[in-house]
């Protein structure tokens, strides 16, 4: 990690296929990412467990990092609004601890989804016309349910989100 930029290394991370989960109620929000380079993925996420704890340390604060298991899997928050996992070669980050479970356990295969995406005719017909090497239709086909979904109640966060900061801080400043 010591050979890349905090802006060169966020964009290596969020170089591969992503995959964003939302439902309006109750709010929940999961993104998996692939990243370039796993490995240097887990180093990097290290590092800021030990970064996050060394200032907690230094400041006399307790232990900011909670950790827990599912599945498994070691999981870990910095905040109640942020639960986050390497799993399976990719970076998997969700709105809270539930939503987090609620996801491995269909990444896992130990719950089956409710619907599945590529079932419903409108994502079909938007991945038969849209531009296979864009990918634009993976991007546009629900956004009819996105809208008919009531985001227009969607409060913004109360609490600040260290790790969401990290991944969308420059997109938000490009904005």
């Amino acid at each position: 990690t010591e050979d890349l930029s905090w802006s060169q290394l966020v964009r290596e991370i969020l170089n591969g296929p992503v995959e964003i989960g939302l439902s309006a109620n109750p709010n929940k929000l999961f993104l998996s990412v692939v990243p370039k380079d796993v490995a240097r993925l887990s180093r990097l996420h290290a590092k800021l467990i030990e970064f996050a704890r060394a200032d907690a340390t230094n400041k006399g604060n307790p232990d900011p990092v909670k950790t827990f298991s599912h599945a498994g899997i070691d999981c870990f928050s910095f905040t109640p609004t942020e639960a986050h996992a390497i799993h399976d070669g990719r970076l998997l980050l969700a709105s809270s601890e539930p939503v987090l479970k609620d996801a491995l356990d269909l990444l896992t295969g130990k719950k089956e989804p409710k619907s599945k995406l590529c079932e419903a005719k409108p994502y079909r017909d938007a991945i038969e016309h849209g531009n296979a090497a864009s990918h634009e239709a993976f991007g546009i086909a629900r956004l009819d349910l996105l809208r008919k979904a009531g985001f227009n109640n969607l409060k913004p966060l109360e609490e600040y989100n260290p790790l969401a900061a990290l991944i969308f801080g420059g997109w938000v400043e490009a904005y």
